[in-house]
């Protein structure tokens, strides 16, 4: 080369082109870097291509970035290298650099190494070697990188005397040539091979011809979305008096980073897994601060017990039943703020209208910087609502803190809201139940929006997946070794056909002689069922064989509860069809509560079907209830000419259904009282007050009949004979084995007390048996320590004379105790959701249980069983149709009416019994981790080390193919994709489109990592053809539109804009105004459900005139009135990978 410069600086001469220059006359060139790039090989390496050798030496050099350490970083230089390829754009010029490289390495002319014995600060380019004719040196500041060869403002020196450059010193005190220098380090032991490394990584990067597998790419894909809520990198303080079981301390940690993300998180392990204690352990973390936990009555003792053992200071136990304690602690928070709830058994909480609900709700609201957690085994009991109202309550009603992606009815994927996602999708399963579709389709897709709302939030542990955890080994309790106890299901049946039918005085003979199955269809139109019976035109029914229990049911589905449904009597209304009130104009409040009424009607009927099949007695009672409200109810009618109010859900339920929930324990009085204020004033212009009169009178009729054919229970009751043989059949082989039995209702509960004491064989006496319901929650605890002293860690406090082996409840004892000194289980009555028989069964079936195997009884009748969960299906079906067709508050009634039915449960065969129950405590919980979340950690529990490594390497912007199993049901095109959003909220988007790329459209996430789901761990060449950095932009550009987020359309109801010409008419600035609107229109559902309330005040107060009480809404509202909030949107849409169905 001629006049090689002596000084290099990129401006006068830049290197790149003396590196040109200069080849031609070579072909050997050794390299020493502090750092190098595919686009400075790019520029040179096609100068190179007939070389015989060339050498590349990566060496560290002590940068800042990397921050200044002593020594070279484990990760050098793949890290580095990695993250600089990653960097930048897809480049086709930059393909047939890499493809060159790799022929340079397979013809033995490339030789990478890595010095990672200290800090490499040199940088040389040498030509030739020491036995050329000629050698060329430049030593000084660039590296080899694009910048380093052309731009940067550098200090080489040029050397082009051969005898410098290829001089080898003979001492050490004689100094190194170029060439000799570069040997030196390269034969240096710190001096590491790297060429298949750097081979790999260059090929595997976007740049690069090797394609990842797609397994590989499935897995990372899933590590994007899900690898955070797997995270266990945490450091915890430990428990002071235990410690805790592996899987509860990956829980704590992980219930830790849902706090700090989202404010709110939800353990649902199973039942029996001791959520209290992996809940003591999150409280652990938060000690030195102010912690609330709120539990049901039932379950303080125990709190307050777990927390005094671990002595941990600054927790306040309070019932979520006592009113008065709740107003009493809030009144702390000015002084001292809330660091921490936690809402044990939150189902409890899961419907919004309750007032237990909107006291703790705006607790929560007043302490907007705590955190929640909240602990349930059963997050949805019978309805979608339950999770929603639990998720609510943490985030404070703000519903847009997660975002999903959801079909709407168009068939278009949108971005909403979970909350907005959620009603859209209860919506469409009513609809679709209603109209008989097939469930299957709107199941799945269902699954695909609850999904990531669970993963966002729920942290869940199963028994199931414990013991595959675990693959055969015991968990270590106290020092001892516990295994989950087997469980065997069993039925013992009553034939309770054999009731013969009896002569009664109040024969109703249009209800006698019509099938059960016509008077069920009296809920069509809006008159009393009587009054359709006597029209009706049917053959009548053979009445000679019919059973007691036959006629039972024509009179209890005959009678109207006409207290509870008096909207139909407005005359705009009565005697109309379903279809013809779906298709007349009503304000939307109308409507509603017309619904409403309707679907309570269908939950009475269904309330008093279950209460007979659990006990005649049930049943009694709340028929001779009913009489007496339905007298009151005719009183104040003649009297008053008002419409008492009966339709208070929560009264509804303690009055008739006596759940073992809480009790409202309002007297008649106060019942009517309450009624009384609510009602409505009414005259025969408005009402039809005949119909009214008449129809009680019917109502009457009925009743007493119904009174007479269940009074005929008292002298014989086959039920109760088959319980007491078997209880008696247990004692004689074991008298000392303890037996819970459980009924859903307080009344059969008392009809046992009174009638098995001091009978059967002497089995039961005061001293050995127990009864309790909710209303004598002390004696339930109690009861529940002598029954279980083991157990309840009271064996100090009961002596072995004082233990019960009989224990009698209603469901105050089905959640949250532990009752396993117990193995043997009985449920009296039917069972009418299957998270209530699960939840009773996890009273004995827990961790740490003696017993090798549990066994649960069911007392099931046997004729009648078929045609009693058929009647009430079909009563079920018709209030979902009612939804449907009407509407109604559904979040309200949902969780008392959708029941699954599981009649394999039942089976004679014990092992039928068994499998369906095993089965169904599977299929129930929609809340075990989906299949997407068990491959990655299966991945990240058997992954080797290099397998491990490898998936790091994969970049950001890579393509993949998709497994050649689900090419039929993949698109041309796949792209994944993080969407952030105005709220800094982030979420994961997958795109398809055509090879064209202009079909762009979102594609729900479980379909598409079903399309990615894949085993193939073989790596291929990238032979797709289609124009991948097209498809990259093309989405970031059109992403945030099609992705947009999509809200429920709201707009000023009547109501609503009364308020806001109120607060002008008041005086109200613009600005007020303008925050009064956001407000009515809030996103924030519990600010709404406020607001509402208040509008639907204002404007009866403005039609009656009072100008006081108008300044007193105002006011209330205009403490509530929101800061201004910018409506959320996608701010940007980042590519991550794209996926290509073809490889060609």
């Amino acid at each position: 080369m001629k006049n090689l410069p002596k000084i290099i600086d990129n401006q006068r001469k830049k290197l790149l082109d003396s590196l040109i220059e200069a080849s031609n006359n070579f072909d050997e060139i050794s390299i020493a870097t502090g750092y190098w790039d595919l686009e400075a090989t790019a520029l040179l390496l096609p100068y190179l291509k007939n070389y015989k050798k060339i050498r590349l030496l990566i060496g560290r050099e002590p940068l800042i970035p990397r921050h200044q350490l002593n020594e070279v970083e484990p990760d050098f230089p793949d890290k580095d290298i990695f993250e600089d390829l990653q960097k930048l754009k897809i480049d086709s010029n930059l393909k047939p650099t890499v493809r060159e490289l790799k022929l340079l390495v397979d013809n033995k002319i490339l030789e990478v190494k890595v010095f990672k014995k200290a800090f490499l600060h040199a940088k040389c380019y040498i030509f030739g070697n020491f036995e050329s004719e000629n050698a060329l040196g430049i030593i000084g500041s660039s590296n080899f990188t694009k910048n380093g060869l052309t731009i940067s403002r550098e200090l080489n020196a040029g050397e082009d005397d051969q005898r410098v450059v290829q001089f080898n010193p003979k001492n050490e005190t004689q100094e190194h040539g170029h060439l000799s220098w570069f040997e030196e380090v390269w034969a240096d032991d710190g001096c590491i091979e790297w060429t298949g490394n750097f081979i790999e990584l260059v090929d595997t990067s976007i740049h690069g011809e090797l394609l990842f597998s797609p397994y590989e790419m499935y897995i990372k894909t899933l590590d994007f979305m899900y690898g955070d809520l797997l995270k266990e990198d945490r450091e915890i303080e430990a428990l002071s008096d235990r410690k805790l079981q592996n899987f509860q301390e990956r829980s704590v940690k992980q219930i830790l980073w849902r706090l700090d993300k989202n404010g709110v998180a939800m353990l649902a392990d199973s039942v029996g897994l001791g959520k209290t204690i992996t809940a003591i352990g999150v409280i652990r973390q938060y000690t030195g601060r102010r912690i609330i936990v709120i539990a049901p009555k039932s379950l303080i003792g125990q709190w307050e017990n777990e927390i005094a053992r671990e002595r941990i200071l600054g927790v306040t136990v309070v019932s979520m039943q006592n009113k008065n304690q709740i107003d009493e602690e809030r009144k702390k928070d000015r002084y001292m703020p809330i660091s921490l709830f936690v809402i044990d058994e939150s189902h409890n909480l899961r419907s919004h209208n309750s007032k237990r609900f909107q006291q703790i709700s705006e607790w929560l609201v007043d302490n907007s910087d705590a955190n929640t957690l909240l602990l349930t085994a059963t997050p949805v009991n019978n309805s979608i609502d339950d999770l929603t109202n639990q998720i609510l309550l943490g985030t404070r009603g703000e519903q847009d803190i997660l975002q999903v992606n959801v079909r709407n009815s168009e068939g278009v994927i949108k971005s909403r809201s979970f909350f907005d996602a959620l009603f859209e999708l209860k919506k469409r399963i009513s609809q679709n139940r209603a109209q008989g579709n097939d469930m299957a389709p709107i199941y799945k897709e269902a699954r695909q929006v609850i999904d990531p709302i669970l993963r966002e939030f729920v942290i869940r542990n199963t028994r199931q997946s414990i013991e595959e955890e675990l693959a055969g080994k015991g968990l270590e309790i106290d020092g001892k070794e516990f295994h989950f106890p087997k469980i065997k299901v069993s039925n013992e049946t009553f034939n309770s056909g054999d009731y013969q039918s009896i002569a009664i005085s109040s024969v109703i003979e249009s209800i006698e002689k019509t099938s059960v199955e016509k008077i069920q269809e009296t809920t069509d139109i809006l008159v009393h069922p009587l009054r359709q019976l006597v029209e009706l035109k049917n053959e009548a029914i053979d009445t000679s064989d019919k059973s007691i229990i036959y006629r039972l049911y024509q009179y209890i589905l005959s009678l109207s509860f006409i207290p509870y449904r008096t909207a139909m009597y407005d005359h705009k209304v009565y005697g109309k069809t379903l279809e013809e009130i779906k298709n007349t104009k009503f304000t939307k409040e109308t409507k509603k509560n017309l619904g409403w009424q309707l679907s309570m009607y269908g939950l009475l009927r269904i309330v008093l079907l279950k209460r007979f099949e659990s006990s005649s007695y049930a049943l009694l009672a709340s028929v001779k209830k009913y009489q007496r409200r339905l007298k009151t109810f005719e009183d104040i009618l003649i009297q008053e000419n008002l419409l008492l109010n009966l339709s208070d859900i929560d009264d509804i339920l303690d009055e008739y259904e006596a759940e073992d929930g809480e009790n409202l324990d309002l007297t008649d009085d106060e019942i009517i009282e309450k009624a009384k204020k609510l009602g409505t004033k009414i005259s025969k212009d408005s009402h039809n007050i005949t119909a009214i009169k008449e129809d009680i009178n019917s109502e009457n009729k009925i009743l007493t009949a119904i009174v007479e054919l269940t009074e005929q229970f008292k002298s014989k009751d086959k039920k109760l004979e088959v319980f007491l043989g078997k209880v008696v059949e247990i004692a004689k082989n074991d008298p000392k084995k303890k037996i819970l039995i459980f009924s859903f209702f307080a009344d059969t509960v008392r009809y046992l007390k009174e009638n098995i004491l001091d009978g059967s064989e002497n089995i039961f006496t005061d001293e050995n048996t127990e009864f309790v319901s909710g209303k004598e929650r002390v004696n339930a605890m109690q009861s529940a320590e002598r029954f279980a002293p083991v157990a309840k860690d009271a064996r100090e406090r009961v002596a072995e004379k004082d233990e019960l082996t009989y224990l009698f409840s209603t469901d105050v004892l089905a959640e949250g105790q532990n009752l396993q000194d117990c193995g043997l289980l009985i449920n009296y009555d039917l069972h009418w959701n299957p998270v209530r028989m699960i939840q009773r069964n996890g009273r004995i079936n827990r961790l740490g249980s003696p017993h090798p195997e549990i066994e649960v009884i069911n007392i099931v009748p046997n004729k009648e069983l078929d045609q009693f969960l058929g009647l009430v299906t079909k009563l079920e079906d018709k209030i979902s149709l009612i939804n449907a067709t009407i509407g109604s508050d559904s979040s309200v009634l949902g969780e008392q009416i959708n029941p699954i039915h599981y009649k394999g449960i039942y089976d004679t065969d014990t092992n039928t019994a068994t499998a369906e129950y095993l089965r169904l405590e599977k299929e129930s919980d929609v809340f075990t981790d989906d299949q997407f979340i068990s491959d990655l950690k299966h991945f990240r529990e058997q992954a080797t080390p290099e397998q491990r490594n490898a998936l790091e390497k994969i970049p950001v912007s890579k393509w993949g193919v998709v497994d050649q199993s689900t090419i039929l049901q993949s698109p041309e095109v796949l792209v994944f994709s993080q969407s952030e959003f105005s709220n800094n909220q982030k979420q994961f988007t997958f795109y398809r489109n055509n090879k064209s790329a202009n079909a762009l459209d979102v594609l729900l996430t479980g379909e598409a990592l079903q399309i990615l789901r894949s085993n193939d761990q073989e790596r291929k060449k990238d032979n797709i053809s289609l124009d991948k950095k097209l498809h990259l932009e093309y989405v970031s550009k059109n992403g945030p539109q099609i992705t947009r987020f999509e809200r429920s359309a709201v707009g000023l109801t009547n109501s609503q804009q009364t308020v806001l010409d109120q607060a002008m008419s008041a005086g109200w600035s613009a600005a007020d105004r303008q925050r009064l609107e956001a407000l009515l229109t809030t996103r924030n559902v519990f600010h709404g459900r406020i607001a509402r309330k208040l509008s639907r005040q204002m404007r009866e107060v403005i039609k009656e005139g009072k100008l006081s009480e108008r300044n007193e809404i105002l006011e209330k509202i205009k403490k509530m009135l929101p800061e201004e909030k910018a409506q959320v949107k996608v701010v940007s849409v980042s590519p991550i990978f794209g996926f290509s169905r073809d490889n060609n």
